[in-house]
């Protein structure tokens, strides 16, 4: 009897176990496409992603050292190029912003201003990426001066602050000061440069354009001829 009965009882939840069991197989072929799916497109955004960024390396190559870089519209125009294809290499954004930078001596006039606002926007490029570069922070300080010295030193002393151990920053602080006629201020920031080889070049600046800056004494012309001090 009892033999009976778990017969018929499994014979009314066969169906039932059976239908739970293709559920939970469903539910997991289900996971597995999607995982799938998700596998092969992050696979194939890293393939182009590669590729990008290999194209951007090869334009960026030809811009430095192949048969355009002597043409400073043509290496702008590659380095464009890369920079839509590969956005995260601030080294590109460093040698680009100081080709133009550099690129704006001895031109005429408008030629010069293009290449200093493509130098100070790859410059911005580059520091979105790192805001704590040297040589961007200096160019950026460079291309501020040309406005205003006064701007500059506010820019460089802020990043003098945060590397305030290394003599070159006081060196450049130094230099602004003397630009801007802060003999005093350049004196202290001069202080932070001695024993390294950055002192002498802004010691001999400090002093010539203070001689240059004293004022010579009147003179005057006595009766008997002779040039006589007041």
């Amino acid at each position: 009897m009892t033999r009976a009965r778990g017969i018929l009882f499994w014979k009314e939840h066969a169906d039932d176990s059976i239908f739970l069991y293709m559920k939970s197989e469903f539910r997991t072929a289900i996971i597995q496409c999607v995982a799938g799916v998700a596998l092969l497109a992050v696979a194939g955004y890293g393939i182009c992603y590669g590729i990008q960024a290999s194209i951007a390396q090869a334009l960026y190559h030809e811009a430095k050292y192949g048969g355009v870089k002597d043409d400073a519209g043509l290496v702008l125009n590659r380095c464009e190029e890369a920079y839509r294809l590969y956005p995260c290499n601030y080294y590109f954004c460093i040698w680009t912003a100081e080709k133009a930078y550099y690129r704006s001596f001895g031109v005429e006039k408008n030629e010069a201003r293009k290449l200093l606002a493509a130098a100070e926007r790859w410059c911005d490029a580059g520091l979105e990426l790192n805001f704590c570069n040297s040589q961007l922070r200096l160019l950026k300080t460079r291309l501020i001066e040309r406005k205003s010295v006064p701007d500059a030193i506010n820019y460089w002393q802020a990043y003098v602050e945060w590397q305030f151990w290394e003599p070159y920053n006081h060196a450049v602080l130094a230099d602004l000061y003397v630009k801007s006629g802060q003999f005093e201020k350049a004196s202290d920031s001069l202080q932070w440069v001695k024993g390294s080889k950055y002192y002498p070049e802004t010691a001999k600046k400090l002093k010539d354009a203070w001689y240059k800056d004293m004022k010579p004494v009147p003179k005057r012309t006595s009766r008997r001829g002779r040039s006589q001090q007041e």
